[in-house]
C-alpha cells in the first residue's frame, strides 16, 4: 500500500506537464453514492459548479440514499442527504408497516481552495455529517489532478475513513480537522481513485475505499450486516458511467467485493429556464375610441394586473402609483407600465413616475422620458436597453406620489401549490402531502388587508403514532394537516410604510393552520439595503384541531395558555454574492431563547436557496428528543413562472426539516417583513 501512494504521489509531478484540458476536471464532476463529487463512495477535489444542482438516488445494500448537491457559491458544494438502512427498524416495537426503516438525514460540505492548474493538481476540504448524531461523519483533505482522459485522485479522511469513527456532537459543527488537526492527522487513512473519460458519454472508474465496515459501532448497519468483525472482501470498488443526456448519469458499480450499486443523478442548470417567459404587450388593438387618456392607461394597467391604480397628470407629467399583483420582479413591472406608457402617450406627457407597491408597501420607484422610451422600444437592441434611460429607486429613499389610488378589484386572489413531505424520526413511514391553497384578500382601505386560505390536499396520508413531546409547539403538527380540507388562515392585516424607509405590519386571526392571535413587525432599511434591522413578535394560542375557527388543543396534550414571542432581526445583504445572512434572536413559541440563523442564496430567475441552524437554550424542555438539539434544515422556492412560461407571483416552496422538535419555533407568518424586504432588493437590483 506504501508503494501505491508514493507512486500514485508522484503521478501529480511526473506526468502534470502532459496533456492539460481548457477545463481541467469538468467531465469529472460526478456524484459519489451519497452524493457529493466523487468517485464510487470516496470524494475528489471537484464541486458542483456556482448555481448548478443535481439531484439523485442510489441503491448499495443495505444503504439506500436520497441526496441533493448544490453549488452554493464558486468552488463550494453543499449536500443534503437521507439514508436509509434497508433490514433495520427504524423505532424498536413498531412494525415496519407503521414506520419504515431506519433513516438517517445529514449535511455534507466541501470546498475547492486550490483550482487545478497546469502544474497543480485542484485541492479541496470536506466535512462530512458534522452535526447530530454523525452516523457518517469524516473530515478529509483531497487532491485531484486530470491527464485527459484520465483523472487521479488522492485523500486523507478521518472518521468514516479513518481509523476510527467519530462521536457524535448534538451542540455544535464537529470539525476535528480544525479543532484537534493532530487527533485528525493521526486518525487519518488515504483513500484514491482513477477516473478514465475516453468520451463525454462513457468511463470508468476505480476507488480504493478505507472504510472499516465492520468496525462502526455508530452505525445501525454494522449489527445487522457488519457484525461478523470481518473486513469487506475487498476494499476496491469499480463503477462504468454512462450519460446518455446533459441531464442524466448513471454509475453501476461493483463495490466491496461483494455488492453491486447502482447511482442515478440528475444535474441541471438552474440559471436556464424550463420555458422562456412570454411577455404579453398591451397594443392598440384593446382601445376603445371613446376613452380619455386617463381611461386608457387604466385600461392598460389592469390588463398587465396592476390594482390600487391612481393617476395624476400636471401639466407634461404622469405620476402612476399601483399594486403589482402580476410581475414576479417589480422592476419588470415597472419597466413594462413605462414602454405602455409610451405607445399610447400621443406626445402627451413628458415625463412618468412610477411607483410600484407590493402587499400596499412601496416597493420602488421608476421615472422616465417617455419619448426617448417610444423611441427606442422601435427596435430591437433599443428595446434590450431602456432599463438604461429608466431612473429606479429601490434601496434609497422613496417619495410617494400624491395621487389618491383606486382599487380595481373587489376581491384578489391567488392560488399556491403545497407539497410537504417527512421520513421523520418519531412519526414513522413515509408521508406526505400536496395539494394548494386559495387565497380570497379584499382591501377595505388603504394598507389594510382581510385574508382567507384554504387548503385542499389531494393526495395526503399523514398520520402519527406517538404522543405530544413535552412542550409541543410543532411536534404535534400532524394532527393539524391529517385533514384533506383545512382553514389555513382568517385574518386582518394592516401594513403601511412610515417613509424613511422604515415599514410596519400587524396581523390579528388565525394567523396560520396551528396557531392563532397577534403578530407585529415593524423594519428599517440601512445603508442602500444592506443591512435591515427588525423587531417583532406575537401572543398566540393554539387552534382547535376539531373546530377550525375554534381554540383548543391536541389530545392527551398539556399546552401553554398562551405562546410569547419576541424577536430582534439583523439581515445582512451581500449583493454582489447574491447571498444574504438573517440572524434571528429572542424568545421562541416554547419559551426556549437563542439565536436562528438563516442562510439564503438567490439566483437572478427568482429562485432562493435558504438553509437554517439554531442555537437555543433547550433546558426547558424535559424530553430526551428536544434537549440539546439544533434546528436545521433547508428549503427553495421556486417561481412557477419557470415552468408555465408566464408571468406570476406565486412560487413553489419546499422545506425539509424534521417535524419531531419544537426547538426554535416561530408561528408561520402570511408576510414577513425582512424576508419580503430582502426579496424584494435581490430581485429588483440591477
Amino acid at each position: 500500500m506504501k508503494i501505491l501512494i508514493i507512486v500514485f504521489s508522484l503521478l501529480f509531478i511526473v506526468i502534470s506537464q502532459n496533456c492539460y484540458g481548457q477545463t481541467p476536471g469538468k467531465r469529472f464532476i460526478l456524484p459519489t453514492n451519497s452524493g457529493f463529487t466523487g468517485i464510487l463512495a470516496v470524494p475528489n477535489a471537484y464541486t458542483v459548479p456556482n448555481n448548478q444542482f443535481r439531484i439523485g438516488f442510489s441503491m448499495e445494500n443495505p444503504y439506500r440514499k436520497f441526496y441533493l448537491t448544490y453549488g452554493l457559491l464558486p468552488n463550494l458544494e453543499i449536500t443534503a442527504l437521507q439514508t436509509e438502512i434497508m433490514g433495520v427498524d427504524g423505532l424498536p416495537g413498531v412494525p415496519l408497516n407503521e414506520y419504515g426503516y431506519y433513516k438517517d438525514k445529514l449535511f455534507d460540505f466541501k470546498y475547492m481552495f486550490l483550482k487545478e492548474s497546469k502544474y497543480l493538481p485542484s485541492l479541496a476540504i470536506g466535512i462530512n455529517d458534522p452535526i447530530g448524531n454523525r452516523l457518517y461523519a469524516s473530515q478529509y483533505i483531497v487532491a485531484s489532478k486530470e491527464i485527459y482522459p484520465f483523472d487521479f485522485t488522492l485523500g486523507f479522511g478521518n472518521g468514516r475513513y479513518g481509523t476510527q469513527p467519530l462521536p457524535p456532537d448534538n451542540k455544535g459543527f464537529g470539525a476535528e480537522i480544525f479543532t484537534h488537526p493532530r487527533s485528525w492527522l493521526r486518525q487519518a487513512m488515504p483513500f484514491w481513485g482513477i477516473q478514465f473519460m475516453p468520451s463525454k458519454k462513457f468511463g470508468l472508474e476505480v476507488a480504493y475505499d478505507p472504510t472499516e465496515y465492520q468496525n462502526q459501532p455508530q452505525d445501525p448497519a454494522d449489527q445487522n450486516f457488519f457484525n461478523n468483525n470481518k473486513p469487506v472482501p475487498s476494499k476496491y470498488d469499480f463503477g462504468v458511467i454512462y450519460k446518455p443526456w446533459k441531464w442524466l448519469e448513471l454509475i453501476a458499480s461493483y463495490q466491496r467485493g461483494n455488492t453491486a450499486s447502482l447511482n442515478i443523478s440528475m444535474p441541471f442548470d438552474i440559471y436556464k429556464p424550463l420555458i422562456n417567459v412570454f411577455e404579453r404587450s398591451y397594443s392598440n388593438f384593446y382601445y376603445r375610441p371613446d376613452e380619455t387618456f386617463d381611461e386608457k392607461v387604466r385600461h392598460a394597467m389592469e390588463f398587465y394586473g396592476f390594482s390600487n391604480i391612481g393617476i395624476i397628470v400636471h401639466r407634461k407629467s404622469m405620476y402612476l402609483q399601483m399594486e403589482n399583483n402580476n410581475f414576479f420582479s417589480d422592476r419588470t413591472a415597472a419597466l413594462m407600465a413605462l414602454k405602455t406608457l409610451a405607445r399610447i402617450n400621443k406626445d402627451k406627457i413628458n415625463t412618468a413616475h412610477i411607483v410600484i407597491e407590493d402587499n400596499n408597501l412601496p416597493v420602488l420607484e421608476a421615472s422616465g422620458n417617455l419619448r426617448l422610451i417610444h423611441a427606442m422600444s422601435s427596435s430591437v437592441k433599443g428595446s434590450n436597453e431602456i432599463a438604461d434611460f429608466v431612473k429606479i429607486r429601490t434601496e434609497s429613499r422613496l417619495r410617494l406620489l400624491p395621487v389618491e389610488t383606486r382599487d380595481n378589484k373587489i376581491i384578489n386572489y391567488k392560488i399556491s401549490p403545497s407539497f410537504a413531505m417527512s421520513e421523520n424520526d418519531l412519526f414513522g413511514r413515509f408521508q406526505y402531502m400536496l395539494g394548494g391553497v386559495a387565497y380570497g384578500i379584499v382591501h377595505p382601505w388603504t394598507g389594510g388587508s382581510i385574508i382567507a386560505g384554504v387548503g385542499a390536499y389531494a393526495l395526503n396520508n399523514v398520520k402519527t403514532i406517538t404522543g405530544p413531546l413535552s412542550i409541543p409547539v410543532r411536534s404535534d403538527m400532524p394532527f393539524y394537516m391529517e385533514r384533506r380540507l383545512d382553514l389555513n388562515n382568517l385574518m386582518f392585516q394592516q401594513t403601511h410604510y412610515f417613509s424613511h424607509e422604515i415599514y410596519g405590519k400587524v396581523a390579528a386571526g388565525l394567523l396560520e393552520y396551528e396557531y392563532g392571535g397577534v403578530n407585529a413587525q415593524i423594519d428599517k432599511v440601512l445603508d442602500k439595503g444592506d443591512i435591515i434591522l427588525g423587531l417583532g413578535g406575537s401572543i398566540v394560542k393554539k387552534r382547535s384541531v376539531g373546530n377550525p375557527l375554534g381554540f383548543g388543543s391536541v389530545p392527551d396534550e398539556t399546552p401553554l395558555n398562551r405562546y410569547d414571542t419576541f424577536f430582534l432581526t439583523t439581515t445582512f445583504n451581500f449583493k454582489q454574492q447574491d447571498i444574504s445572512l438573517k440572524i434571528k434572536s429572542g424568545r421562541f413559541l416554547a419559551g426556549d431563547y437563542g439565536s436562528e440563523f438563516f442562510l439564503s442564496k438567490f439566483l437572478p430567475n427568482g429562485i432562493e436557496f435558504t438553509g437554517w441552524y439554531s442555537v437555543t437554550n433547550t433546558n426547558v424542555f424535559t424530553d430526551s428528543f428536544n434537549r440539546g438539539y439544533h434546528d436545521l434544515g433547508i428549503s427553495v422556492s421556486i417561481p412557477l413562472r419557470i415552468f408555465t412560461g408566464m408571468e406570476s407571483k406565486t412560487n413553489f416552496n419546499y422545506s425539509a426539516s424534521p417535524w419531531d422538535r419544537d426547538v426554535a419555533q416561530d408561528i408561520v407568518q402570511y408576510l414577513d417583513l425582512s424576508d419580503f424586504l430582502t426579496r424584494r432588493i435581490f430581485l429588483d437590483k440591477k
